[in-house]
């Protein structure tokens, strides 16, 4: 079972008894076992380098004798056919670790800007490979588990079905810095300014003929939801005073654990269990999107949806920012736990600082009242940077706020009467 590779000096000096040194068996024919030996870290012959060492390439020719005695003449063949005729072309497979829609879309986008550094070929395994096919057309997209990625170490390459990768990547979630940040250390990418996000838009007609907002409620975890008592309520009913539908567009009416389900806002129009496109339709023709930190937030971000996130469990810089976007925080509260401590998916109500405190537990998103939310966003819609702005006042003591904008290069209309008196 074991070949010896000599070397080209004569001496071995951890036996030769020059040198004092013994290598008897440790027990064998009353033999001792070698003790007391000095590291010898120079050739104790004077010689520039250790002669007795073989050289690199006696020890492969060593390894290519053993393997050309001990492999039959049939596995010769077939190996010596399959070497000469693998030759592979380059190309990356990325794989996408996290499974949530959010995460999906922000490492889209990194990776998109990797192929154009690199000018690699590169296949996508993703969770909602449907959503980027027209997006991202340079990429091979694959729904992530639709078959089983193996590795063969021998060869050196990785196998996706019929498909060979001479290298792969594992993209993950890193908690401890914003989200695309994280994306973007797997891949070396050091500036991400340049970075849009991007997904398919299915093209359907408007849902709604008059105006409408578009909000995302629930979210993973209650430390992620909106914890103002009935504030959802509160901005619905300011819309809903503006003659704006205010459009839940959520896979659940409720979400939680037993004692702790949240609910839609009730003066929302609920739009719950639609197919995926239609969700994409409903908030690509919306006015505005409101939602918190989850994946419908990015989706809108990436239909180019002016969109306002509430949230504190994350820092102010977590998600992605462009001048169509409007991030509501406050940092006067413990904010931006998810970023300090270890998350613990398990626990629905996770909050490390607060955990047993019914009072302050969630104290982050509490402490942001509707108020609140609803000056920003006024001061968000006539500050949003478009293409083109026109404030008019005219009857009621109105201001009528008409701001055209392109969504995947449709021009839309977005009208907001504001009172002069919330201004």
């Amino acid at each position: 079972k074991y070949s010896y590779v000599a070397g080209g000096c004569n001496l071995f000096c951890a036996s030769n008894m020059k040198y004092s040194l013994r290598d008897w068996e440790y027990g064998y024919n009353g033999g001792t076992p070698l003790q007391s030996v000095t590291l010898i870290d120079t050739c104790l012959e004077k010689k520039k380098t250790f002669e007795c060492h073989p050289s690199a390439d006696k020890v492969f020719d060593k390894i290519q004798q053993i393997w050309t005695d001990t492999i039959s003449e049939t596995e010769k063949t077939e190996v010596s056919s399959s070497t000469k005729s693998e030759v592979l072309e380059p190309r990356t497979l990325v794989q996408i670790q996290p499974v949530a829609l959010g995460d999906n879309i922000g490492a889209m986008a990194v990776i998109e800007k990797y192929r154009k550094v690199t000018g690699k070929k590169i296949t996508v395994t993703s969770n909602f490979a449907n959503i980027f096919q027209k997006s991202y057309p340079e990429l091979e997209i694959i729904q992530r588990d639709k078959d089983k990625i193996e590795f063969f170490p021998t060869d050196g390459y990785w196998q996706l079905g019929n498909s060979k990768f001479t290298e792969s990547i594992i993209t993950t979630y890193k908690f401890d810095v914003p989200l695309l940040n994280g994306f973007a250390k797997d891949f070396e990418i050091d500036d991400i300014s340049d970075i849009t996000l991007k997904v398919d838009n299915p093209g359907k007609q408007r849902p709604i003929k008059g105006k409408y907002v578009c909000l995302g409620v629930h979210s993973t975890s209650q430390c992620k939801y909106w914890n103002f008592p009935g504030g959802w309520d509160e901005i619905c009913k300011y819309f809903r005073k503006k003659n704006i539908t205010p459009v839940c567009v959520e896979k659940y009416e409720s979400f939680g654990i037993e004692g702790n389900f949240n609910q839609l806002p009730t003066k929302a129009l609920k739009k719950i269990g639609m197919p995926f496109d239609d969700v994409i339709n409903y908030i690509s023709h919306a006015e505005l999107f409101i939602g918190v930190s989850s994946g419908l937030s990015w989706l809108a971000q990436s239909l180019g949806v002016p969109t306002v996130i509430i949230s504190n469990v994350t820092s102010k810089d977590n998600e992605y920012l462009n001048d169509k976007t409007l991030r509501i925080y406050d940092e006067s509260v413990c904010h931006g736990c998810f970023h300090k401590y270890p998350f613990n998916p398990g626990d629905w109500l996770w909050c490390p600082v607060y955990r047993n405190d019914n009072d302050r537990r969630f104290i982050c998103s509490k402490a942001i009242t509707p108020e609140n939310v609803i000056e920003k966003i006024e001061n968000f819609v006539q500050n949003i940077k478009v293409n083109n702005i026109n404030i008019v006042e005219g009857e009621s003591n109105q201001i009528n706020m008409l701001i055209n904008y392109s969504i995947n290069n449709i021009q839309d209309t977005l009208t907001i009467n504001l009172d002069k008196e919330t201004l």
